[in-house]
């Protein structure tokens, strides 16, 4: 999909949250750091449902936009090692 710029959704959100200058200079750190946020998140989540605390599902929505990103972040370093 599209917006009216011609870019693709998935590039427009990539700029927005992973356009610092790290993950641009160093994507795989960025996907590492992001991985393990995502790990910590979800072990929080987890734990407080496991109390009974289900406000802790909240947190599944971060976890899993940081899986997202780290996930296009390595395409991303894959399809420039190949070219």
């Amino acid at each position: 999909m599209t917006n009216t710029t011609g870019t693709s959704l998935t590039d427009t959100i990539m700029r927005i949250c992973a356009g610092r200058e790290f993950s641009r200079n160093n994507p795989q750190g960025s996907a590492a750091v992001r991985l393990l946020v995502a790990v910590v998140l979800l072990t929080a989540a987890s734990v407080l449902c496991s109390f009974g605390r289900y406000y802790g599902l909240a947190l599944l929505v971060p976890a899993a936009l940081h899986l997202w990103i780290a996930y296009q972040l390595m395409v991303r370093v894959r399809a420039q090692t190949q070219h």
